[in-house]
C-alpha cells in the first residue's frame, strides 16, 4: 500500500469511502476539479506507466458525484476502472465542522455501483435465505396457533424479505432486468416457502379462526397501505443511505410474513375462503412496498449514468408504476367485492 495511505489507521467513521480510480492518463484539470468539491477529504494522484492511480476519500453521500465526474472523462477506456470501499478511519482527525457536513452528506444517496452490489449480495436466492424463510415462517405460524405476540415479532426479525424487496425496487428504477428477474425468484420463492410452511402448520395445529389476532388480520384497511408504504419508504432510505442492516427489515416483514403465512395456514386447515383475505393483503402490501420503494429511489435519482440506459430505465419505472398502480387499484375493488358478496369471516 503507497505511503500516503499510512495515515489511514484510526477514528472510526463508516460514512466514508475510499475511492481508488484508475485512470489512462493524469489530468491535472480532472484532479483539481475533484479537489475543489468541498466535501472530498483526500486527494492523492501517483503516475504508474502511461496512467496514473487516484485516491480519494469523500463521505458515502458525495461518492456518487465524484464518481460521476470520473466516469464521464475516462468511462470510454477500457483501462479505467473504480473500486469502492468503505474506510472506517482517517488520521488525523478532522476538524468538527468537517465532521457535521459528513453527517449531512450521510443522509444522500451512495454510489450507484455500491448500492448495486449490495442489493445483490441480500437478494440472493440460496440455501440461507430459504432456510431462513422456513424458520420464520414455521415460528410466525407458532405465534399465530398459541397467539404469542413475542414469536410472531421474532419471525419477523427472522424474515430476509428486505433484500428481495429492494431489489426489485432498485431492478425498475436501473432498468435491470437481470436483477428484476432475479428478485422475482427470490420474492416468489420466499412466497411460496411461507406458504407451503403455514399450510403444512395449519393442517396439523389448525387455525384459532375465532381468536382476535387472528380475526385482526382477516380484513383490509387504511392502516395496511400505510405500513406497507412506510415499510417501502424505510427500506429504500434506508440502502440509498447506505444502512445495510436487518432492523429495517422487520418493517418489511411485518407487511408481509403474517398475511402470508394465515394464508398458507388457513389453506391447510381447508378454510379456502377465508384465505381469500391474507392473500389479497399480501399481494396488495408487496405492490406497496414496491410502489414506495420506486418511488423514493426515482426521488434521490438512483438511475443508469449512460443517456440509453436511463432511457430504459425511466420507461421501466414508468411500466412499472402503471402496472403495478393498475393491479393495486384491481385489488382493492377484488376486495370489496369479497366484502360485499360475504365471503371470508
Amino acid at each position: 500500500m503507497p505511503g500516503h495511505l499510512c495515515t489511514v489507521v484510526e477514528n472510526v467513521i463508516m460514512a466514508l469511502r475510499l475511492l481508488r480510480a484508475y485512470i489512462p492518463a493524469h489530468d491535472h484539470q480532472v484532479e483539481l476539479e475533484v479537489r475543489s468539491r468541498p466535501q472530498v477529504h483526500f486527494v492523492s494522484t501517483e503516475e504508474r506507466g502511461n496512467g496514473a492511480v487516484m485516491e480519494i476519500v469523500v463521505p458515502s453521500g458525495a461518492a456518487e458525484e465524484i464518481v460521476g465526474l470520473l466516469e464521464s472523462r475516462y468511462g470510454a477506456y477500457d483501462s479505467f476502472r473504480i473500486l469502492v470501499s468503505p474506510l472506517e478511519a482517517m488520521v488525523p482527525r478532522r476538524e468538527a465542522a468537517d465532521e457535521e457536513e459528513e453527517q449531512t452528506a450521510s443522509g444522500a444517496p451512495i454510489n450507484v455501483e455500491e448500492l448495486h452490489q449490495e442489493v445483490l449480495a441480500q437478494s440472493r436466492l440460496d440455501t440461507e435465505y430459504t432456510v431462513s424463510i422456513a424458520i420464520a415462517a414455521i415460528v410466525a405460524a407458532a405465534g399465530i396457533v398459541r397467539g404469542s405476540t413475542e414469536l410472531i415479532v421474532a419471525s419477523m426479525i427472522l424474515a430476509p424479505l428486505l433484500g428481495p424487496s429492494m431489489a426489485l425496487a432498485t431492478a425498475t428504477a436501473l432498468g435491470d432486468l437481470e436483477m428484476g428477474r432475479r428478485a422475482i425468484l427470490a420474492t416468489g420463492a420466499g412466497i411460496g416457502i411461507s406458504l407451503m410452511m403455514g399450510a403444512a402448520m395449519g393442517a396439523i395445529f389448525g387455525v384459532p379462526i375465532e381468536a382476535t389476532h387472528v380475526t385482526g388480520r382477516l380484513s383490509i384497511g387504511v392502516l395496511d397501505f400505510v405500513v406497507a408504504g412506510t415499510a417501502g419508504t424505510a427500506g429504500a432510505l434506508s440502502y440509498t443511505s447506505g444502512a445495510f442492516g436487518r432492523i429495517v427489515g422487520v418493517m418489511i416483514a411485518v407487511a408481509l410474513l403474517p398475511p402470508m403465512v394465515l394464508t398458507g395456514m388457513l389453506i391447510g386447515d381447508m378454510q379456502f375462503t377465508v384465505a381469500i383475505w391474507p392473500g389479497l393483503i399480501t399481494m396488495i402490501n408487496l405492490i406497496a412496498i414496491n410502489l414506495s420503494g420506486v418511488a423514493v429511489l426515482f426521488i434521490r435519482k438512483i438511475r443508469p449514468r449512460r443517456i440509453y440506459e436511463q432511457d430504459r430505465a425511466r420507461r421501466a419505472v414508468i411500466g412499472s408504476i402503471v402496472i403495478w398502480g393498475l393491479t393495486f387499484v384491481v385489488l382493492i375493488l377484488l376486495a370489496i367485492l369479497v366484502n360485499a358478496s360475504g365471503l371470508g369471516v
